[in-house]
């Protein structure tokens, strides 16, 4: 949703800044910020929704413990993608915890399996740019349950069957 932002500036480094327009200008926001102000009226429906997220963060145990159930989540797809020779990108450490890209397995287009799997309720994502011809992405982020995942390996298993 539009109208929250964070920005961390070296103050200084306004001193040198054009604002391109008046929506976008990070002086006028920080100058009205030191009298205790906005320059406009803020998106607070965004700051709720922002609020309710840190709380169920928190709730759940924090970045650690969220960090630990996407691992997890994407091992399992990567070790199932693996047993079905899909290989993947980059190796496991160089990896994000919510994002992995894996090669096109062979004879199987990006639109097949994104078509396949969309079917059954999940989608990928194309490489970007020219990877688009040879590789799809995952992501497992979001409220995904076990079930979920088993569910996403079966349709996978399937497709490539």
């Amino acid at each position: 949703m539009p109208g929250t932002a964070f920005v961390i500036v070296k103050r200084n480094a306004l001193n040198t800044a054009h604002p391109r327009n008046l929506y976008l200008n990070i002086r006028s926001y920080i100058e009205q910020q030191d009298k205790q102000g906005t320059p406009f009226t803020q998106s607070v429906q965004t700051f709720y929704a922002l609020n309710e997220a840190l709380d169920e963060l928190f709730d759940e145990g924090g970045q650690a413990q969220r960090l630990k159930i996407y691992q997890r989540r994407m091992g399992k797809v990567r070790e199932a993608l693996s047993v079905q020779q899909v290989k993947a990108l980059l190796p496991l450490a160089e990896c994000s915890s919510v994002l992995h890209a894996y090669e096109l397995p062979s004879g199987i287009s990006y639109e097949k399996l994104h078509g396949s799997l969309k079917a059954s309720g999940f989608i990928i994502y194309a490489g970007q740019g020219e990877l688009a011809k040879s590789l799809f992405r995952i992501s497992m982020m979001g409220e995904i349950s076990d079930d979920d995942t088993g569910r996403l390996i079966q349709a996978f298993t399937s497709v490539l069957a």
